[in-house]
């Protein structure tokens, strides 16, 4: 069977874990992996899969990958309009708490926001297309990750006067300056209108 990266026939591949290494060597620090066209279909779950149980029909296989860059890129575009929207929903979710008005489930969507903030800054803490002026946004979450056993506590107490001070005061802080530092990344590094 055929491999193809970047357009460019590689060479004749015989064995999956043969494949995967050599995709893996193609990809090296300059892409990540987006996902595989076989024979004209696209495969995004489980590729290694698709192709162990498939080795012996496929001719060939096109590996999609996204540059380090745009894919840091990509994220960047992304957590800035989360944090934007997310930044209303604080106060919003913060006044309910002060008002004794428990929220619940859109303190779980928050809470599921930071999470994807977290696995966010991970992914491009470990690029090696990190912005210049990275170190910013690193600060902000370390910020935001030691108030997350505050909050935690607070609610175990049921103390919604807390829950709401530290979303009010810590975490929309965070967020703003994430918001201020994730735009002024893109405004230099990046362009808004790449994300695919």
């Amino acid at each position: 069977m055929k491999l193809l990266f970047q357009s460019e026939a590689i060479e004749q591949v015989k064995e999956v874990d043969a494949m995967i290494e050599k995709i893996n060597e193609l990809l090296g620090n300059d892409y990540y992996f987006s996902h595989l066209i076989v024979d004209g279909t696209v495969v995004n779950e489980d590729p290694e899969l698709f192709l162990t149980e498939r080795l012996s029909e496929i001719e060939q296989i096109e590996v999609i990958a996204i540059p380090a860059k745009e894919f840091v890129n990509d994220l960047l575009v992304s957590a800035e309009d989360y944090v934007s929207r997310a930044l209303p929903h604080i106060a919003d979710v913060a006044d309910s708490f002060a008002q004794n008005e428990e929220r619940w489930a859109d303190l779980a969507d928050l809470l599921e926001g930071i999470q994807w903030m977290t696995s966010m800054s991970t992914a491009i803490e470990e690029s090696i297309a990190r912005p210049t002026t990275w170190a910013e946004v690193t600060e902000q979450m370390t910020i935001l990750e030691s108030s997350l056993p505050q909050l935690e506590q607070a609610l175990t107490n049921q103390n919604q006067a807390e829950v709401s001070n530290i979303l009010s005061t810590t975490i929309q802080g965070v967020f703003e300056q994430l918001e201020k530092h994730i735009k002024e990344i893109i405004d230099r590094e990046g362009q808004r209108d790449l994300l695919n």
